[in-house]
């Protein structure tokens, strides 16, 4: 049986969350849960804390995904429990 993954996606320091608008209903078509991040962009630290509480709000496994600046967040985040991988 295919389990389902929740999937977060981590925008660089240029974008915000919209820049995955066409990756996220290719993701959710598969059964995927999917959230992007909206980062305020003021520090990283404040970056990584909103990447986590996005994370401990999730019920089960999550797989981050980031894009140039969101790699330094989601390695920062990446810590967590439930973090099964990231891309």
């Amino acid at each position: 049986m295919k389990t389902n993954m929740n999937i977060v996606l981590v925008h660089g320091a240029f974008g915000d969350g919209s820049y995955w608008k066409k990756v996220i209903p290719a993701l959710a078509a598969k059964g995927h849960n999917v959230r992007a991040m909206q980062l305020p962009l003021i520090s990283l630290e404040e970056d990584v804390q909103r990447t986590t509480e996005m994370v401990d709000s999730l019920e089960g496994l999550v797989l981050l995904v980031g894009h140039s600046y969101g790699v330094m967040v989601i390695t920062g985040a990446g810590n967590h429990p439930s973090v099964k991988g990231l891309v």
